[in-house]
């Protein structure tokens, strides 16, 4: 019990520090970074195909 009591008040302060619109814009931009980067490989194999 000692063990985790530590553990648990550390997380939930970083958590209430850090603001969530924050951490959702981090969220969408490695979304959409990732999803750039998927449908450019696609348009890439698309390209190789035809020619």
């Amino acid at each position: 019990m000692n063990l985790t009591n530590p553990v648990s008040l550390r997380k939930k302060p970083v958590k209430k520090s850090l603001p969530q619109t924050g951490e959702r814009q981090s969220i969408v931009t490695i979304v959409l970074g990732t999803g750039l980067l998927f449908l450019a490989d696609i348009v890439f194999y698309i390209k190789r195909k035809i020619t």
